[in-house]
């Protein structure tokens, strides 16, 4: 069992790496968990010793092949958590962020097997972005225009593209954010408008223009 503290580093060498970082530095880790350089080296020296990770002092470090499936599972599973408590609890993402790495102490492969279940198999996390698999490659997710959305098919908003402070302020307006389910009930022929709901519980009618500029993934 990893402590608290063991998680977040070796999620954020993980994070490096998927970034192409291919020397990861202690400062580069610092940065990243807003700790000492010194406590950065501590935590290294532990994570070497329990072969998660290869590190050289004044050379890095890098994951080893069961500190990389470590840590994939520890994405992977806050990234879960995280639709579980905003999809099924209704937490908001300042919530979330707030007690999420409380949930890194769950680390059972059945727990995390028996939420994929529960949340139907996700493909996007809580801002439309693709999940890693078992595996750790991320799954391949179609993002459209909300105007392309087949009728009654849900979907999760992935970006409001259009980058204009009074769209961006009616999309506050009418509740539509990054992550939000949608769902089209009606495109209506007559102007080309669509009948939307918003969070399976909000209807309103939005225009041609607003719907292409709204970037979603089927879910």
């Amino acid at each position: 069992m990893l402590t608290s503290s063991e998680t977040l580093y070796l999620k954020a060498i993980y994070s490096l790496l998927e970034k192409g970082k291919i020397q990861i530095l202690t400062n580069d880790i610092s940065e990243i968990t807003k700790t000492k350089p010194a406590s950065v080296t501590d935590m290294l020296k532990k994570l070497n010793e329990k072969e998660l990770i290869i590190y050289e002092k004044y050379h890095g470090c890098s994951l080893t092949e069961q500190g990389k499936k470590t840590a994939i599972q520890l994405v992977r599973n806050q990234k879960l958590w995280e639709i579980f408590l905003m999809e099924k609890l209704s937490f908001t993402e300042p919530e979330i962020l707030n007690v999420i790495t409380s949930f890194d102490s769950i680390q059972s492969e059945h727990v995390l097997h028996k939420m994929v279940t529960f949340l139907q198999n996700p493909k996007s996390d809580i801002y439309g972005n693709p999940l890693l698999n078992e595996n750790g490659t991320p799954y391949t997710i179609e993002i459209i225009s909300l105007e392309n959305l087949p009728t009654h098919t849900t979907a999760k908003v992935t970006e409001l593209k259009k980058d204009n402070p009074s769209f961006l302020k009616y999309m506050e307006k009418i509740n539509i954010k990054i992550g939000c389910k949608i769902k089209i009930i009606e495109k209506i022929e007559y102007d080309n408008s669509f009948e939307i709901l918003i969070h399976n519980s909000q209807k309103i009618i939005i225009s041609l223009p607003i719907a292409q500029n709204i970037k979603v993934c089927e879910i």
